[in-house]
């Protein structure tokens, strides 16, 4: 296991290691967990708002092709009409099991996320069909947000328009990079035209679009980056994230491929310091950050440097790593459920799921785990969001090591501490995936070690993770 240090001089580096992961979910399975019934686990949930914001997600796993550094499950099995009108079928199947509940059917809904897989492979008589289900089932009344992705040679037009019919607000669809040898070692078979025809139709007709970038990729050079980042900027969309290339969840075949294009992973230097530059570039350019990762143009033209601003935001986001009390109700193959007092993982075979939504009456089986409890989920998940509301976090139950080291993170200048919440430093925004690992109980690193561990094992390349060698003498150890 890693064993973090925060490095006490005046720098921001703070850590002297770079975690090879990226993003996870929280709090992750244990031994302790007890399989409950799902079904009394819906029928306890309180009919009625609780502290915190709920967000309904819905799983499209069809793909028209499967880009290798993708980790989510999808399928290229959809080319009949009939397959992808038979998974509708089973959704809305789902949607009207759980809504028949009331902690589910009653409670207002704050964000809606449909993602994939790309959704945009519905047609727009399926797009209409599902809106139709949605709004009859749930309690749209606080709706905020409702994001919908896409996939370029998917889109049409007709499909865009059906999506704003049905309250879309948001639209994001992933272009990752324009470098063509890229482009063919992940799989991407969209034309740079595509990707241009349906930037111009989405910001016609939705007033937030975002694109997704991966920076940090095998051989890249710091020219190539910039040279990405400025034909993503020339698309004018609302907002630009650019995430680092998570190597420990991609496929084999975009190792295998890397290998065979002879272009070398990026050390953890070189991964860091781009994103430092690219910071200081897209400021240049008139963007302004939203988060650790997301920028949009700086359209209020601030007369100060700004660390963040976080508007527009993801609120998907923000409440899939939110606070405890925060609930993702999840809907398809392999969505997740996470609640206050349990988490439940459906099926991640399209076959099993198929055949547990067409049973009658429907018995819905998913892996449904108890004792899901974490007070400790909202300081742990808030370097991704960059704030951290104190009055959300019920501290007298917050495990004493996460509070060791968030009193650690302030006093070395990590996080930043006021009367009524915590909020990242510039240290802190550069090494947030790092914080929250610090961050977390001892037992969730242990099962982060050994995700990482097996991947390696399945025979995915290594990360390096050493950034420097500290000095041993005055480095804070937890």
């Amino acid at each position: 296991m890693l064993n973090p240090v925060i490095n006490p001089r005046k720098s921001l580096l703070k850590f002297d290691f770079q975690l090879p992961v990226y993003n996870w979910y929280y709090p992750f399975p244990n031994e302790e967990d007890n399989v409950i019934d799902t079904t009394e686990a819906l029928e306890a949930m309180p009919p009625s708002s609780t502290q915190g914001r709920r967000a309904l997600y819905f799983h499209i796993p069809f793909c028209d092709t499967l880009c290798t550094f993708c980790p989510f499950f999808r399928s290229s099995h959809y080319t009949a009409q009939e397959k992808t009108d038979a998974y509708m079928d089973a959704l809305i199947r789902e949607m009207k099991w759980k809504a028949s509940f009331s902690g589910i059917g009653q409670v207002p809904v704050d964000v809606i996320s449909v993602g994939g897989g790309t959704p945009s492979v519905l047609t727009v008589e399926q797009i209409l069909r599902f809106g139709e289900a949605l709004h009859g089932l749930f309690d749209l009344s606080r709706l905020q947000e409702f994001t919908f992705e896409l996939e370029v040679k998917s889109v049409t037009r007709d499909k865009l328009q059906a999506m704003k019919n049905i309250g879309v607000n948001r639209v994001s669809f992933g272009i990752q990079t324009f470098h063509p040898v890229y482009r063919q070692v992940f799989n991407i078979t969209s034309t740079v035209e595509q990707v241009r025809e349906v930037a111009r139709m989405a910001m016609d007709i939705f007033s937030y679009v975002n694109v997704d970038m991966i920076f940090g990729l095998a051989g890249q050079s710091l020219d190539d980056l910039l040279k990405e980042a400025d034909q993503a900027m020339s698309l004018n969309t609302t907002t630009i994230d650019f995430y680092p290339l998570n190597y420990m969840s991609a496929s084999l075949k975009m190792h295998r491929l890397f290998k065979e294009n002879h272009l070398q992973p990026l050390s953890p230097a070189t991964k860091i310091s781009y994103r430092m530059f690219l910071d200081e570039y897209m400021r240049a350019k008139g963007y302004i950050p939203i988060n650790g990762y997301s920028y949009t143009l700086d359209r209020k033209s601030h007369s100060q440097r700004v660390l963040i601003d976080r508007d527009p935001i993801f609120k998907y986001h923000d409440l899939l790593y939110g606070y405890e009390t925060d609930e993702v109700i999840g809907f398809g193959a392999s969505a997740v459920t996470q609640t206050l007092h349990f988490s439940s993982y459906n099926s991640n075979t399209l076959k099993i799921y198929m055949e547990e939504m067409y049973l009658d009456p429907l018995q819905l089986s998913p892996l449904t785990l108890g004792n899901k409890e974490c007070p400790e989920k909202g300081i742990v998940y808030f370097p991704y969001r960059g704030v951290l509301d104190k009055s959300r976090i019920d501290w007298e139950r917050v495990p004493s090591e996460t509070l060791e080291a968030l009193s650690l993170a302030v006093a070395e200048g990590l996080v930043e501490e006021t009367d009524d919440q915590y909020e990242l430093t510039p240290a802190g925004w550069l090494s947030y995936v790092n914080l929250v690992y610090y961050l977390t109980p001892d037992s969730g690193k242990r099962w982060l070690n050994e995700r990482i561990e097996q991947r390696i094992a399945e025979g995915r390349e290594r990360d390096e993770v050493q950034l420097y060698e500290s000095l041993q003498e005055g480095v804070v150890a937890k």
